[in-house]
């Protein structure tokens, strides 16, 4: 029996030594290595992509670097927001918008700004959602950056488009897409055009199903040549419904 209780003890203490010695490797990793570790587990394994958020957070603070420690906050966040952990996200959120007021980090405040407007969107608190996209906004537009005001008037509209405001919601996606659309490199993201064409289509499978139609054939042709299966899967979705819509309107 104390044979066993040793050996129990030495297995024990090993791991523990095991596990420290990972943690204090991962203090080795760049902060790069960090992030791009947290963004590669972060759908896959949530426990790991916290110990590499983790992880950036303590070297930041150990390097006294004050714009990481800011940011692994964000990534911390997230994190827990995509894992509808609320309270904790709202948490690790707010202490960073009190760091970045501390130490007048604009740029991240923003970032900080978006991820707990989408907090409130996923609890369902929409006017502190649209609040907060409305913080980002002012930010964007003091510093110029008009693709982040797309971005963030973008997350507006899907919120009204949620609460049935479809017809406020409408002339938004509109107005990012002339904008995409304007042969302006500085404004154009892949991204964003992608899930404003999407968003028209949902937007006008009721209202206007023909539309819808047209927007959805664009996400198709699109999600082909870039061989997006997601985008894809989403036209076949909302071809359902376009169907579906202009069959009804048809009948009348």
């Amino acid at each position: 029996m104390n044979i066993f209780k040793r050996f129990l003890s030495c297995t024990i203490f090993l791991c523990i030594c095991f596990t420290y010695a990972q943690q204090d490797s991962l203090l080795q990793l760049t902060y790069k290595q960090l992030e791009t570790n947290y963004y590669a587990n972060q759908n896959t394994d949530v426990s790991l992509a916290r110990i590499y958020a983790k992880r950036f957070l303590k070297k930041a603070i150990t390097e006294n670097e004050q714009p990481k420690i800011a940011k692994s906050y964000i990534l911390l966040g997230n994190l827990e927001n995509f894992n509808e952990n609320y309270n904790l996200a709202l948490k690790y959120i707010d202490t960073c918008i009190s760091y970045c007021k501390k130490f007048k980090r604009e740029r991240t405040l923003l970032y900080a700004y978006k991820v707990k407007g989408n907090i409130y969107r996923n609890i369902g608190d929409y006017d502190n959602s649209i609040s907060y996209h409305l913080k980002v906004d002012s930010i964007a537009k003091q510093a110029n950056d008009t693709l982040q005001q797309m971005r963030s008037s973008h997350n507006i509209a899907i919120i009204k488009s949620e609460i049935g405001n479809t017809e406020e919601a409408i002339p938004i996606f509109l107005d990012n897409l002339a904008k995409l659309e304007s042969n302006n490199p500085s404004l154009y993201n892949e991204f964003l055009y992608m899930n404003t064409l999407i968003s028209l289509t949902s937007s006008h499978i009721e209202l206007n199903p023909q539309k819808a139609i047209f927007y959805n054939n664009i996400v198709k042709e699109l999600a082909t040549t870039n061989n997006n299966i997601d985008d894809l899967s989403y036209h076949y979705i909302c071809l359902l419904y376009t169907s579906d819509a202009a069959d009804e309107e048809d009948s009348v």
